[in-house]
């Protein structure tokens, strides 16, 4: 396969992290650079977060850098003479901001679980949590997909404890997490 292909999405204008979903391995460095259509370019060193993400912080960028006129941006994770490939077919997300009323902050090109290219259009929020056997977090809307990973306390993470148990009423979520725990839990929705 070319390591040449574009992959193309968009995120919501105004949001204040953009996830990168790429199914990386937790705890590693990795250099993540954006160039402008006059191909400035913006590198980020960031860690992979316990889902295998890279969360780009917004305020790195230059005040109004993300809105509907000055892109599309092109993505990619710098890897020397092994650049990451997204859904290992894509070595670059090209990627605009949009207007509107929807909230979109995901860069992903893979369905989870899945191999071929579909558009992700999520939010993703992360909670960390410290020292708690129950984390309980106020939501209303849409019910999300909510992923668990707990702090072994060595830098390695362990996705969904057997034991945790999560239910939901009309104004918030409840997640039993077996005994006391440290993680982080995230939100898609």
């Amino acid at each position: 396969m070319s390591c040449n292909y574009v992959y193309n999405d968009y995120i919501s204008c105004g949001v204040e992290d953009i996830v990168l979903e790429a199914g990386l391995t937790p705890g590693q460095e990795k250099d993540v650079i954006i160039s402008t259509p006059n191909n400035s370019k913006y590198k980020n060193t960031l860690e992979v977060d316990a889902f295998g993400n890279l969360t780009i912080p917004v305020n790195s960028f230059p005040d109004g850098f993300f809105n509907p006129y000055s892109g599309p941006w092109t993505l990619h994770i710098d890897g020397g003479c092994d650049d990451v490939l997204f859904c290992d077919y894509f070595k670059y997300i090209q990627f605009e901001a949009v207007n509107g009323n929807q909230e979109k902050n995901t860069l992903s090109c893979c369905t989870p679980g899945g191999d071929s290219p579909t558009s992700q259009c999520c939010v993703t929020t992360v909670i960390p949590f410290v020292n708690e056997a129950v984390t309980v977090v106020p939501y209303t809307g849409t019910r999300p997909t909510i992923e668990v990973a707990y702090d072994n306390g060595d830098g390695t993470w362990t996705l969904e404890g057997i034991s945790t148990t999560v239910t939901f009423d009309a104004n918030e979520f409840t997640i039993d997490h077996g005994g006391i725990a440290s993680g982080l839990i995230k939100l898609l929705k």
